[in-house]
């Protein structure tokens, strides 16, 4: 009440979030700035405008996936995360460019995956993964071949483990898995390889 209006106007501007009101119709009734700027839109392209007639990538913005990666903004690729906040008949949606955080994140999935591409044991189990058992099997293959050794392999498939996981835990599967997986490794002979391979299926 004690600032002038173009103050609150030049503050709401320049705030790093961008911000949007949404009437009960859906139709955008005002933007500040910054709003306009990470949307690449104008004010006469956004106010009044309802949200589905908004450029289809914006209209995640006021949809249940509060994400949004504008085209026509300054960065086209960019990402944007909005939070909606109810102010009586109007919601206010208040928007931030996470795109460097977006490409920190699939960063660190691809560096997961490369970690756990080159681990060699089942995180249940401690038996062997897949990659490792594949790679293990080209070696048994090669040495077979070489000294006319016979190679056996075969392939156990848990047929009735996933109807038990439709009731059961995480933690109680796993627990059949590793009582499984020990079991099976008493049976073996000291040359014998055992991993698992499949979610309900172990190598010998």
């Amino acid at each position: 009440q004690h600032l002038d209006t173009h103050w609150v106007q030049q503050f709401l501007d320049n705030l790093p979030a961008g911000l949007v009101l949404v009437n009960q119709q859906g139709e955008n009734t005002w933007a500040n700035q910054q709003f306009m700027t990470m949307s690449g839109l104008s004010a006469a392209k956004l106010i009044g405008v309802h949200a589905k007639q908004l450029p289809s990538e914006l209209q995640a913005v006021f949809s249940s996936d509060r994400m949004a990666t504008p085209q026509a903004g300054p960065s086209p690729g960019s990402y944007l995360a909005c939070t909606p906040v109810t102010m009586g008949d109007a919601t206010l949606h208040y928007c931030h460019d996470i795109t460097q955080l977006n490409q920190v994140m699939q960063e660190c999935a691809a560096l997961r995956k490369q970690v756990a591409e080159l681990n060699t044991k089942d995180a249940v189990t401690g038996l062997l993964n897949r990659r490792a058992m594949l790679t293990n099997l080209e070696q048994q293959n090669s040495r077979s071949r070489r000294y006319g050794n016979l190679l056996s392999v075969m392939i156990i498939h848990l047929a009735n483990l996933s109807d038990y996981r439709a009731y059961a835990s995480q933690d109680q599967v796993d627990a059949i898995l590793l009582k499984i997986s020990q079991t099976l490794t008493d049976q073996m002979r000291w040359a014998d390889v055992i991993g698992r391979i499949d979610e309900y299926e172990f190598m010998l």
